[in-house]
């Protein structure tokens, strides 16, 4: 039998690792996790695989434990080097298989930029499969990692249809927000980081003629506060643009998404993004910008794709959205079946086939 540690622990990152775990349970793979996710204790991953006697390692982020968003350099120093150890440890004492799943080609912080991609580049050396999730990402990790196209392996990302509820109806959602039928809503929905462009979209919003039934609702808890007064500064108070800087219960997202007309994922730089396979399966359009995984996750049939590096850009696809009102709603039921497509069963079938492999 197949026997993993996968990493990070359940309810750490995001709900890719839950679901991930169903659909590899389902191939008869035993499935363990980490006993200590904030590696308190030294060489925690050596420790943890040879008490259990697993043969293959599967991380996913390794930013923390690697010590690349570590505020004080020779801390990230000292981690790194503790995290190389237990790598080495496990890789030729344990003779333990490793795969890597790289979901960001650098962490969103990126505070030692020299540094981490010496780190990743070291990493991507050391294991013996890396997964991606789209082609566009295979050739970025060869050419930023120095890694081998053979043991580059592209599974896309599962749908999270399953997994939030979504019983509400349009009216009944704006009825909860108090948001008029005949209104038009942009909706920016998670974590509220400046990596994610909001600052742009605000800026872009408010270049558009004023109409009190167009609406922008930025939605999503804030990782920074100092960023979180700096958007509602570029608001400028246009009364238009509703903020709601608080987390959101999983039963309650389907509230915000099902309320709106369109969702904006603004990206500064992105390589995949959950929030997007979240919002197509809630069937909605989405503008997006022309970034990593995007081009091969949706396409222009469901979707108003613009190119970042154009100043008017964004804002050119928010009109464009406004002046397709009529179509939106047959492209959202487009994107729900993209959605469909991303099916956690074929992506456990995909990755017990890298496990075999080696």
């Amino acid at each position: 039998m197949i026997k993993i540690l996968l990493m990070p622990a359940k309810g750490v990152g995001d709900y890719h690792i839950t679901l991930l775990e169903s659909a590899l349970l389902n191939e008869n793979i035993n499935v363990s996790f980490p006993d200590n996710i904030k590696f308190a204790r030294v060489l925690p991953i050596f420790r943890r695989i040879k008490k259990l006697r697993v043969n293959i390692l599967h991380t996913y982020w390794i930013h923390g434990i690697a010590g690349f968003v570590a505020k004080n350099v020779i801390f990230s120093c000292i981690k790194f080097l503790l995290f190389c150890i237990d790598i080495y440890l496990v890789k030729y004492l344990l003779k333990t298989k490793i795969v890597w799943t790289v979901n960001n080609l650098y962490s969103h912080e990126f505070i030692y930029p020299k540094f981490e991609k010496f780190g990743r580049t070291f990493f991507a050396k050391k294991v013996d499969a890396i997964v991606c999730h789209c082609f566009k990402a295979k050739d970025l990790i060869q050419r930023e990692y120095r890694a081998s196209p053979e043991k580059i392996y592209v599974i896309p990302m599962g749908n999270y249809t399953k997994y939030y509820k979504n019983e509400i109806l349009k009216d009944q959602a704006r009825k909860i927000l108090n948001i008029k039928s005949e209104d038009f809503i942009f909706l920016h929905f998670g974590r509220v980081k400046k990596y994610k462009g909001i600052d742009s979209l605000i800026k872009s919003f408010n270049e558009l003629e004023r109409n009190d039934k167009i609406k922008l609702l930025i939605v999503g808890s804030l990782s920074n506060e100092v960023y979180g007064q700096k958007l509602v500064k570029l608001a400028n108070q246009n009364k238009n643009i509703i903020f709601k800087f608080e987390y959101i219960p999983d039963d309650e997202i389907q509230i915000y998404m099902n309320a709106s007309d369109i969702v904006v994922t603004p990206y500064r730089n992105i390589l995949n993004s959950g929030e997007i396979i979240v919002a197509i399966g809630f069937s909605k359009p989405i503008v997006a910008p022309r970034l990593g995984c995007i081009m091969e996750m949706i396409d222009e049939e469901g979707s108003f794709l613009y190119n970042p590096k154009v100043k008017q850009g964004l804002k050119d696809a928010l009109m464009k959205s406004l002046n397709s009102r009529n179509t939106l709603s047959n492209m959202g039921f487009y994107n729900y079946n993209l959605s469909n497509k991303l099916d956690w069963e074929k992506v456990g079938k995909l990755t017990k086939q890298v496990y075999q492999n080696l």
